[in-house]
């Protein structure tokens, strides 16, 4: 988990707070939030495109790594020794309550 930061470096567009970049104004409103509903459709079996690489971004939210200069980039042996060492795993959106609705045929 320390190679994932919050928000996600993954996306630099986010990090960077450039525009273009929905995730930048949806991490605030994630971290504002008491609850999230998500109301999406079921798409030949999956979740819609966007939805999913919403939730994929999303995967830094529970133990994402606060600080993007821990770890230099996405260096492993770094990552590890962090963990190892133990560390604070932040919660970021702890506390809250979440719900997801699909309808499918």
């Amino acid at each position: 988990m320390p190679l994932c930061h919050w928000p996600c470096s993954c996306y630099p567009n986010c990090l960077l707070q450039q525009t273009n970049d929905w995730m930048h104004e949806i991490y605030p409103l994630w971290v504002a939030a008491h609850g999230v509903m998500i109301i999406a459709p079921v798409n030949w079996y999956q979740a819609p495109t966007g939805l999913k690489s919403m939730i994929d971004r999303l995967v830094c939210a529970d133990g994402g790594n606060p600080d993007p200069s821990s770890t230099h980039g996405k260096k492993p042996d770094e990552a590890k020794a962090i963990e190892l060492k133990g560390w604070d795993y932040p919660k970021h959106l702890a506390g809250r309550l979440f719900s997801v609705v699909v309808h499918g045929d």
